[in-house]
């Protein structure tokens, strides 16, 4: 089962997030670091190298390569709503 937070940038979600991963034992999944590492630049530079589109192809793409048979907490962005079938 994962326990996901969503929101803004800046709302708190990677706090509490990581916080839980704390309390709880979990593994913490930041889908942030997972596209940066898997596009090898920062998320700032693939909105302006790449466009938005497919920042969100990407996070959309990291989301589910993750096994949803793990117990995980998951921090991502409120942009992953866009995303159809996410």
């Amino acid at each position: 089962m994962w326990t996901s937070f969503i929101g803004f940038m800046g709302s708190g979600k990677s706090t509490i997030a990581g916080r839980l991963r704390v309390l709880s034992s979990r593994p913490l999944v930041a889908v942030d670091d997972l596209v940066s590492g898997s596009a090898g630049k920062a998320i700032p530079a693939i909105f302006a190298e790449d466009g938005e589109a497919a920042f969100r192809e990407a996070e959309f793409r990291a989301l589910q390569g993750l096994d949803p048979g793990r117990n995980l907490v998951v921090d991502t962005g409120g942009g992953i709503l866009e995303s159809p079938g996410a």
